[in-house]
């Protein structure tokens, strides 16, 4: 799976939404287990999408391409 299989074609998506699917598309849609190295990955992934998209929250149109 990939991340955008995760995305809805519309209404809000979060950061903290935003960063479980990528684990979940990374696990092969198993959540992981919690680990202080993987809270650390999480809240850098998390920082990411805030930066790129300038909001902890957005329209998932904004995360679609075709």
């Amino acid at each position: 799976m990939h991340v955008t299989d995760y995305i809805p074609q519309s209404g809000d998506v979060t950061a903290d939404q935003f960063v479980e699917w990528v684990f979940l598309a990374e696990h092969g849609g198993q959540t992981s287990e919690p680990s202080p190295t993987l809270d650390r990955h999480r809240e850098r992934l998390r920082a990411f999408f805030v930066e790129q998209m300038g909001s902890d929250v957005v329209d998932a149109s904004q995360l679609r391409w075709e």
